[in-house]
């Protein structure tokens, strides 16, 4: 579990904005397992907010809020012209990055209109700049938004079991020499006897439920497997993919992807990095 803090001042005439992204964010909060709390101070137009949940769940977090809030203002019955209150509502994800990296220091922040974030906390970065290989990584980013947006659940199981079991393909064939030669099974056995796969207990630790039972308690090879079946079937049966596996084991699966990515370079921690470094790399 992560949390942190941040305050910031606004206007009156930015107070609805903000009300209504709160309530917005609460919610969003609630439904990734993560807490937020809100208070104002009394004599001054100042919001305080304290959130705290698993550390991917944060990531996701800041990407819904950095999609939906602007949206919501939008919708506020307020003053601002539709383009002003979308900037706003950037603004207000804004501080919820900024608030989170503890880089920029602590202090009090101030709301303001932004045309996009500046900072971006990549859910799963399977795309980084240690693969050197153009097409791979432009393949790989359309995963990273496919799975960010899978866990918010605007994407269909089916949809992503595809391009998951893509994803996993592509790399380990850039990985396994000669893989040409291989079909899925034996390209599974051979990223396993490279020593290419993760430990169990390092991507299992990483889903919120780990400590509950032992549904996460899987050799990545018997992931892969399961993956590839789940997904044959549901390319004939569409109605299949919801049968609750994906939804129970997308975490497993994506921490395969990042560590098997993590193999085509140098391997880094995730930090967050400027849109404009992230935009770049597209």
């Amino acid at each position: 579990m992560a949390g942190f803090d941040y305050e910031f001042s606004y206007t009156d005439l930015q107070r609805p904005y903000v009300e209504a992204c709160e309530r917005v964010a609460k919610a969003r909060a609630r439904s990734l397992s993560c807490r937020w709390h809100t208070s104002h101070r009394t004599n001054e137009p100042v919001a305080c907010y304290m959130v705290d949940g698993q550390t991917r769940r944060l990531d996701l977090l800041g990407r819904v809020l950095e999609l939906d809030l602007p949206l919501v203002c939008q919708g506020v019955d307020g003053s601002l012209a539709p383009a002003r209150a979308f900037a706003l509502g950037m603004g207000i994800a804004e501080l919820f990055l900024v608030g989170r990296d503890t880089t920029r220091g602590e202090g009090r922040q101030m709301l303001r209109p932004r045309k996009e974030t500046s900072l971006y906390y990549p859910v799963y970065e399977l795309a980084g700049d240690g693969a050197g290989m153009s097409m791979l990584e432009a393949r790989l980013r359309i995963s990273e938004n496919v799975l960010a947006d899978y866990a918010l659940g605007r994407v269909d199981d089916s949809v992503a079991l595809e391009e998951l079991h893509t994803a996993i393909e592509k790399v380990m064939r850039a990985l396994v020499p000669k893989s040409e030669r291989f079909g899925w099974p034996e390209l599974r056995e051979q990223c396993h006897s490279l020593g290419l796969l993760p430990e169990p207990k390092m991507y299992a630790l990483l889903t919120p439920d780990w400590g509950l039972s032992d549904v996460h308690a899987h050799a990545p090879d018997e992931v892969l497997a399961t993956l590839a079946r789940h997904r044959n079937r549901a390319k004939h049966e569409p109605q299949s993919a919801a049968d609750g596996w994906l939804r129970t084991h997308w975490e497993c699966v994506a921490s395969i992807i990042e560590t098997l990515a993590g193999r085509l370079g140098s391997a880094h921690d995730v930090q967050p990095i400027s849109h404009d470094a992230h935009h770049g790399a597209d």
